[in-house]
């Protein structure tokens, strides 16, 4: 990838109608493959949501945080929607179990407050891990969204 093609990228997209940022990333990834790992780590797109078939059709705010390739992962079910190959999915980021444990009760916790506080909207919270070799229940991060009106789906 030569940095002309990625500014040229960039500028392009600067320029296109905003609505469509996400349309247009995509053009411009399936015209210039070796440049979507760098737009997709530039490029800000906003958040879209998709439903988990696998936990009663539950939405899932999609973020940078969740996603490997072009799937994203449900704070629900564990899963990549959609689906991976078996070899991507060897090798894309899943917590470990005692972060598992730890993300779905901070997920149920903040479904509770969404609720609660926005009356109604998305709530996602994903956590990784920072030090995979030895989980110690410290060396973690995470994010958490909300979302308040529902918003398009992927």
């Amino acid at each position: 990838m030569s940095d002309a093609q990625f500014d040229a990228a960039l500028d392009l997209l600067r320029r296109l109608n905003p609505t469509t940022l996400q349309e247009n990333l995509n053009n411009l990834i399936e015209l210039q493959p070796n440049l979507a790992q760098d737009l997709l780590s530039s490029v800000d797109v906003p958040l879209s949501t998709q439903k988990d078939s696998a936990d009663s059709n539950r939405e899932y705010l999609c973020c940078d945080y969740n996603r490997d390739i072009d799937s994203f992962r449900s704070p629900w079910s564990n899963t990549y929607y959609p689906e991976l190959s078996p070899k991507d999915l060897q090798d894309s980021p899943f917590p470990s179990a005692p972060l598992r444990k730890l993300e779905i009760l901070a997920n149920d916790s903040f479904d509770v407050y969404r609720d609660l506080y926005y009356e109604g909207g998305i709530s996602s919270v994903y956590l990784w891990d920072l030090n995979e070799e030895d989980f110690n229940g410290h060396d973690f991060a995470g994010v958490v969204l909300l979302q308040k009106k529902p918003i398009r789906s992927q």
